[in-house]
């Protein structure tokens, strides 16, 4: 979530909620509150493995807590591991972290270049040939964006937020 650039904030088990299911009433508290940055648009998101959620047990609870938050204005979603995991996203999160630290020398003329990027180009038009991973520590830290659903590359395109 840190690196989706339409989240505002999240917040880890952030509210409990009591509803009546099978006869009694119960408690829960989700996993994490996701706020856009279109503040009207709020999720509960739930995290669970996808083997787990194959149980008529699971099942029903967590459509009674779904009925629950919803009827509370907000969006009730199950999160699995192939969510989490999701390909190529999670590797270039991966790769932007290993270069976070990496060719300190260049950042100097790479800051000097960011001001000026007003539309969309690639990194290797950014960066200096064969150098394109310098820009990386930058969709870290948010002072560049990309879409991280695309393998990254040097002819990833990149635009300031």
């Amino acid at each position: 979530m840190e690196f989706d650039y339409g989240i505002g904030s999240f917040n880890e088990q952030p509210m409990r909620f009591t509803f009546f299911h099978d006869g009694r009433m119960r408690t829960y508290t989700p996993d994490f509150q996701v706020t856009f940055c279109d503040p009207l648009r709020i999720e509960i998101h739930e995290v669970k493995k996808l083997e787990y959620l194959k149980g008529p047990d699971v099942a029903a609870r967590l459509a009674a807590a779904k009925l629950c938050i919803e009827s509370q204005g907000y969006i009730f979603k199950t999160v699995t591991e192939v969510e989490i995991r999701r390909q190529p996203r999670l590797r270039n999160i991966g790769l932007a972290l290993r270069y976070r630290d990496w060719d300190e020398a260049e950042r100097p003329d790479l800051d000097q270049r960011l001001p000026v990027v007003d539309t969309a180009i690639t990194l290797q038009a950014l960066t200096t040939p064969h150098r394109w991973q310098s820009a990386l520590p930058y969709l870290i830290d948010g002072r560049l964006l990309a879409d991280l659903d695309h393998p990254l590359s040097a002819e990833t395109k990149v635009w300031r937020p």
